[in-house]
């Protein structure tokens, strides 16, 4: 069971890592915010957000679906022969494929959409009279 618990805090303490910032020397827009600093959050903020929630979506999707996997495979390795751990690490991988799948399918259909009808669905902006 320490064997256990110490492989788990491995685990997650290599996942937490990965939420680290990195450096990045690029160039940052200021689109979706206004001010004379760029830091007041307009209307169009809006549309920034809901942008970068499904941009970071998918993202999270995958590093989710990428440690169930590990998982599974931690808890087949660990199984011992045992044909009941061994069918729940098989269905603890399966689900994580399949949740996977699933996502990349919703991009799929959502790029599908915005190909054909020629809209920019990702950019959401609001207009207000004047």
């Amino acid at each position: 069971m320490k064997r256990l618990r110490s492989s788990y805090l491995f685990v997650l303490s290599f996942v937490s890592f990965l939420w680290l910032p990195t450096r990045v020397l690029a160039q940052w827009s200021t689109e979706c915010v206004g001010g004379p600093d760029g830091d007041v959050a307009t209307i169009g903020g809006i549309g920034c957000l809901v942008e970068n929630l499904l941009g970071n979506a998918l993202r999270l999707i995958g590093l989710v679906a990428f440690v169930f996997i590990a998982i599974g495979a931690f808890r087949w390795l660990s199984s011992g022969g045992d044909a009941k751990a061994v069918d729940g690490a098989k269905q603890t991988i399966t689900m994580a494929i399949l949740g996977l799948t699933i996502a990349a399918g919703a991009w799929f259909i959502f790029a599908l959409i915005q190909s054909i009808t020629g809209m920019d669905l990702a950019n959401f902006s609001v207009t207000l009279p004047n």
